[in-house]
């Protein structure tokens, strides 16, 4: 084996332009899927840090009235936890995001409610201290926190001594009941940032609410239990609940779903697609330089007879030649873990920082991926070097000892082999053209999606007033009013705002509506909006439109006649015949049955949520004339201010915590946010998405021109002599020029037949990545045929040109 490894070096070094071909294909063949393995490992394949958790399941309501799953009641997880049989343990969570004050800097921290089982479903256990309890869970209990290992460190300094200790969370005090372990997260799907949890609480009123839903429900799968069976129980629940409380749960359906797949959320399908793109890179590197390896090979046929007549078997033969492949193969993936650790840092570099790549943080390249590298190093080497070895160990002895330059490009066979390659590769390639052309399309479909607000310098700051004296309802209006005047004075600043929950930003409350003079709808199918709480000057800020009617202004107070502005969406759904301006309708979960609303503006629709998601109805109410978030003693405590400037505002966030603070020390800004930044993240995956696809594809047509280009080389090369003999008897250069490039060119007319019907299959897997474009678009297809049809054309007529300016006399000399 030591021969043939110096054996193989001494040919390699002799063949430095076939050799660093090879290994430049193979680092950026097995590099770009070595980078994109590390993807998947990280958020598909590696387990998440619970015992087991491909047997937790989260519940979530599911209706035909809403898109896509949402959270439960207070009262409908208590019934699904008495009901349950087939999970062994069952909890419950909900956001909270209590102010940590008193020493240090105000702080706003990321945090959930949860039952006291929930450690119990993921099988974590403290670090330091215990978790909850179930007596922890009782009205009477003391209060008591669980904190993460990074807020332990960051807030207390990894003192051990935490644990008892009294901390105050929204002005009120809280024990350190525990520590959690280093590396634990709240499932990445929701609560991912999540630092501190507290237990549920169930008074009587919140233990009989069917309508508030915010509850996420995490179960673990019974011993047995299948996800079947899973899946009927809670239907079946869902069932029972619905002939109950008809009011409240009619036409509600619930959903056991895998933790694992909720994890990976949208991105899953994109992780999969991409890397079957990435496959195809390495095929096309593979039939590339086994292309180059058979040409290569007929080169060397007399070498290898020789060898044969001294005594060498053919066994020996095939383990020197793919001794030879091994090498090529390590080396390029060696160089390619490199690039593969360069292109994942990159990546990384430009994830926005709303998480919206779940499991970033674990997202590498260690020893998987270098294992993985290895792994398909071998295998390449095997792809492109068996079949070389085979054909030219199996000559005729005879035959190969009395082998010239004539003819070196092999017999016919070897032929057709290198141009069913030379086809594959165009074919694969097209695919994957096909596939980038398609998401460029769709990119340039969402960016012409009109947002409905301006995000030009605009910022957005998130503030929870409590942690503070302002928390009071009677103080609580006042801080707002007199932040939105501070903020307003700011040099450059041209007008700033409040709301509850800014587009793109902030959660979407949905409640439920009765309309003035409709018919009472059947219980389960009433009309619902986003719920949305603002200030005067709100929608001038973000430069939304009112379609007709008016803004709120100082007559909108408390004690006035009460009103709201709604978008056009619900504007058309609800009065579809009529003007809504001067309609009424109340909102159904704020206190039983709110006060009657008359709208007095019709605001074109904006984005809400997902960029490109169909518009909810949307409804607007003034701050000053809100229940909620007027006299609220427990929740409510949060507002976003809204600042618009006439010049970037990156300089801004200093000015506005400094105005903030010098208003109230114990109101934490939690968030400022650049609007443009924001709307520029909401198609950051489908960015993502058509950057690599596309890089990946060019890579492809790289590879194919470099392909043709090497092979054509070779072929013409080879040649030399009977082209020679072809001109001195009097072919002209055109004839010469036309018959290299009628050679070049129709493997490369197959495989882009065969490309086209591959990519009108193929890229039906890509559905849920486009919008507003067809998986099958001809005029992409087309394009991507032609494209690489010029790049194929210019690639052969390099060795076509060259063969047609042989020397007839030279040519002839040759032996």
């Amino acid at each position: 084996m030591g021969k043939d490894l110096l054996y193989a070096l001494r040919v390699l070094r002799k063949s430095p332009h076939f050799t660093i071909t090879a290994i430049a294909i193979l680092a950026l063949g097995i590099g770009a899927n070595s980078a994109m393995f590390s993807l998947v490992y990280s958020v598909l394949l590696r387990p998440l840090p619970y015992r087991e958790p491909g047997r937790i399941a989260v519940v979530l309501g599911n209706s035909p009235q809403r898109s896509g799953t949402f959270p439960l009641p207070p009262a409908d997880f208590l019934d699904y936890r008495a009901r349950s049989h087939g999970f062994s343990t069952m909890a419950a969570a909900e956001l909270w995001s209590p102010s940590l004050t008193g020493k240090g800097e105000a702080e706003e921290l990321p945090g959930v409610r949860t039952s006291a089982a929930l450690f119990d479903v993921f099988g974590v256990h403290a670090a330091l201290g215990r978790t909850f309890e179930p007596a922890d869970e009782r009205t009477d209990a003391t209060p008591v926190v669980v904190i993460g290992a990074g807020l332990w460190k960051r807030r207390f300094g990894g003192d051990q001594s935490v644990i008892g200790r009294r901390v105050l969370l929204n002005r009120e005090p809280y024990t350190v009941a525990g520590v959690l372990p280093e590396g634990f997260y709240f499932p990445p799907f929701w609560g991912g940032r999540t630092e501190i949890y507290t237990p549920l609480i169930w008074p009587p009123a919140k233990a009989q609410n069917r309508q508030m839903s915010t509850l996420r429900i995490f179960a673990r799968l019974g011993p047995g239990a299948t996800w079947e069976q899973a899946q009927a129980e809670v239907a079946g629940i869902a069932r029972q609940l619905a002939a109950e409380y008809p009011k409240s749960n009619a036409e509600k359906d619930a959903v056991a779903i895998p933790l694992p797949e909720i994890s990976t959320g949208k991105i899953r399908t994109s992780l999969l697609v991409l890397l079957a793109a990435v496959g195809c890179i390495l095929l096309i590197a593979c039939a590339n330089l086994a292309n180059l390896s058979l040409a290569r090979a007929t080169g060397r046929r007399k070498e290898l007879s020789i060898r044969q007549a001294l005594g060498a078997g053919r066994i020996q033969l095939i383990r020197q030649l793919l001794t030879e492949s091994v090498l090529v193969a390590l080396s390029g993936g060696a160089l390619g873990l490199v690039l593969a650790a360069i292109a994942v840092r990159a990546f990384l570099a430009d994830i926005p920082g709303s998480g919206a790549f779940p499991r970033q943080n674990e997202v590498g390249v260690g020893l998987p991926v270098a294992l993985f590298n290895f792994a398909i190093c071998l295998a390449t080497a095997l792809a492109f070097g068996l079949l070389p070895a085979l054909r030219s160990t199996g000559q005729d002895l005879n035959h190969g000892l009395k082998q010239t330059t004539r003819g070196t490009t092999g017999d016919r066979a070897g032929l057709r082999i290198r141009n069913v390659l030379v086809g594959s590769e165009i074919a694969v390639a097209l695919v994957l053209l096909a596939g980038a052309g398609l998401l460029i399309a769709s990119f340039r479909n969402l960016r012409a999606i009109d947002a409905g607000f301006d995000a030009h310098h605009v910022v957005a700051i998130t503030t929870a007033v409590a942690g503070s004296g302002h928390a009071d309802p009677d103080r609580r209006a006042a801080f707002y009013r007199e932040a939105v005047e501070r903020l307003r004075v700011l040099p450059g600043v041209t007008s700033a705002s409040a709301v509850n929950h800014a587009p793109m930003v902030g959660d979407m409350w949905s409640l439920d509506v009765t309309v003035e003079g409709k018919p009472a709808p059947l219980p389960g199918n009433e009309p619902n909006a986003v719920y949305r709480v603002a200030m005067p000057d709100y929608f001038r800020t973000m430069g939304m439109k009112l379609a007709r009617g008016r803004d709120f202004d100082e007559r909108d107070r408390e004690g006035a006649p009460q009103v709201a502005v709604v978008n056009e969406t619900m504007a058309r759904r609800l009065w579809p015949s009529e003007d809504a301006i001067g309609r009424r309708f109340r909102i159904n979960s704020i206190g039983g049955e709110g006060a009657w609303l008359t709208v007095v503006g019709v605001l074109r629709d904006a984005r809400q949520w997902g960029w490109s998601d169909p518009t909810s109805n949307e409804m607007y109410m003034p701050y000053a004339q809100d229940p909620s978030y007027q006299h609220s003693r427990m929740s409510f405590l949060t507002m976003m201010l809204v600042v618009k400037t006439t010049s970037p505002p990156a300089g801004l966030g200093g000015p506005i915590r400094t105005q903030l603070r010098s208003i109230d020390p114990d109101v934490p800004v939690t968030a400022i946010q650049n609007m443009e930044q924001v709307t520029g993240d909401a198609v950051w995956q489908q960015r993502m998405e058509m950057s690599v696809l596309t890089g990946f594809a060019s890579l492809a047509l790289v590879l194919a021109m470099v392909g043709i280009y090497a092979v054509m080389s070779y072929v013409v090369g080879g040649r030399t002599q009977e082209i020679g003999i072809r001109m001195a008897l009097g072919a002209a250069r055109r004839d010469v020029l036309g018959m290299v490039l009628s050679q070049s060119l129709r493997p490369v007319a197959i495989g882009l037949v065969a490309g086209v019907v591959g990519a009108a299959g193929l890229t039906q897997w890509m559905g849920k990545m486009l919008y507003g474009v067809k998986a099958a678009d001809p005029s992409v297809l087309a394009g991507a045929a032609v494209l690489l049809g010029v790049v194929a054309v210019g690639a052969a007529m390099i060795p076509a040109n060259r063969a047609a300016r042989v020397d007839p006399l030279t040519a002839l000399r040759q032996e």
